[in-house]
């Protein structure tokens, strides 16, 4: 069979997007079984969490690939191309690799269709991420679960080293009710006898972690306390922040209270890595200077600001970083958010950086709320004047001032695509 071209395998995937979400294992197991099983010559970090498992996939990716290593990521969204999902050393699968992949998978999906388990998107994108991975013969792959953990996709290898970043309420219809709930949910990726490291979450959350890990005798370590103090910097003419790691003072590359967080809890897991495979973990601190990570807390041309906060606590953290490296400012803010997203209290917080609102719908298959619903949101609660656009771009074309960007990653890589070449973006 001969490979499909970049267009026509991105049509295949668009196809399957009909399908929802679909929590379970047995799927992605059947179709990785087609494939010959790739995932099993791999060797992962997985990661899971409500907020912040990009960042410390994206840390432990550009830290491992400086100590020498060949290094997948495996993440999810993507801002403006599927590929972005699949990185090799920070750079995303060609085009080329991309649909002999598809091609691949397409004969395997198709007979699963034909006998009523047609695969989803995120697990035929899943299994496309081992098959690419194993070909590319990778020394470690990151490994970033779609949703929860126990149920996700993800959840068919047995990795290294498990990490839960955050736990918060998100995706209740499918997660639970309750921290302790989604917890449970998260902590299924703890694997027996594997270490699991847990980075900031309330004392109940952490402790149906706990829970998880003693059943499977999985040792669990939890990140301590630590004092905030950081240091403003420039690297390569954009925000950074210097850092303490240990013992150590590092160039970050990535800003905000959160990201230091973040860098801590990739660090730790850093230090487990290097004493078990032997690296010395110096080599691989200039990776915490070199991170990248588009759509997360970005500085804009203009003074504007990005970020695809999309649920209460991500937007109390943009606020926080806002106040700390860019006190007294106020923006106009460009807001779109997921229909099962809590829209009302994301407003609320945003609401005392805003001057103005505006409401834009996105391009995606996901479903939006409509811009005239978040202005009535917004309007049960506040004076700040707001207006609805008709796309992203009618948004940023009609102010020339400085934007907040923000509500959604899909928003975001709308947002990008006006700044930024696609290749920029596919290569970080």
């Amino acid at each position: 069979m001969s490979d499909f071209t970049a267009a026509e395998a991105e049509q295949f995937l668009a196809r399957l997007e009909i399908f929802g979400i679909k929590l379970g294992l047995d799927q992605v197991t059947e179709l990785l079984s087609g494939l010959g099983n790739p995932q099993r010559k791999l060797k992962f970090i997985h990661l899971a969490g409500t907020n912040g498992k990009g960042s410390v996939g994206a840390i432990l990716s550009a830290s491992l690939t400086a100590a020498g290593y060949k290094t997948g990521f495996y993440s999810s969204p993507h801002l403006i191309n599927v590929r972005e999902r699949f990185r090799v050393n920070g750079k995303a699968i060609s085009e080329k690799d991309f649909s002999a992949c598809i091609s691949r998978i397409k004969p395997v999906a198709e007979a699963m269709e034909r006998a009523g388990r047609c695969p989803t998107y995120f697990e035929v994108t899943t299994a496309l991420a081992a098959d690419w991975f194993a070909s590319s013969d990778t020394d470690f792959v990151i490994w970033e679960t779609g949703m929860g953990g126990r149920f996700d996709a993800t959840n068919v290898v047995s990795p290294e080293l498990s990490i839960i970043t955050s736990v918060g309420l998100d995706h209740q219809d499918h997660l639970g009710d309750t921290l302790e709930d989604i917890a449970g949910e998260k902590a299924g990726i703890v694997k027996p006898g594997i270490p699991v490291y847990c980075g900031r979450m309330p004392d109940s959350a952490f402790n149906a972690v706990a829970v998880k890990a003693k059943t499977v005798n999985a040792p669990v370590f939890r990140l301590p306390p630590q004092s905030a103090k950081f240091e403003k910097c420039l690297i390569d003419g954009q925000p950074g922040q210097i850092i303490k790691l240990g013992s150590r003072e590092i160039k970050f590359g990535l800003v905000s209270a959160v990201e230091r967080l973040n860098a801590r809890l990739a660090f730790r897991a850093l230090e487990f890595l290097s004493e078990k495979f032997g690296f010395d973990i110096n080599k691989a601190l200039p990776g915490f200077t070199k991170v990248r990570w588009p759509g997360r807390f970005q500085s804009l041309p203009g003074g504007s600001i990005m970020d695809g906060a999309h649920n209460p606590e991500c937007a109390a953290a943009l606020v926080e970083f806002l106040n700390e490296y860019f006190p007294g400012g106020k923006y106009t803010v460009i807001f779109a958010s997921p229909e099962n997203k809590d829209s009302l209290d994301i407003l609320k917080i945003l609401e005392p950086k805003a001057t103005e609102f505006i409401f834009t719908p996105v391009k995606t298959a996901r479903k939006f709320r409509e811009p005239e619903k978040l202005a009535s949101m917004l309007k049960s609660f506040s004076n700040l004047p707001c207006r609805c656009v008709s796309s992203v771009e009618a948004g940023i074309a009609s102010i020339p001032g400085k934007l907040l960007i923000t509500g959604s990653l899909y928003l975001a890589g709308e947002a990008l695509k006006h700044y930024f070449p696609e290749e920029e973006i596919l290569d970080i």
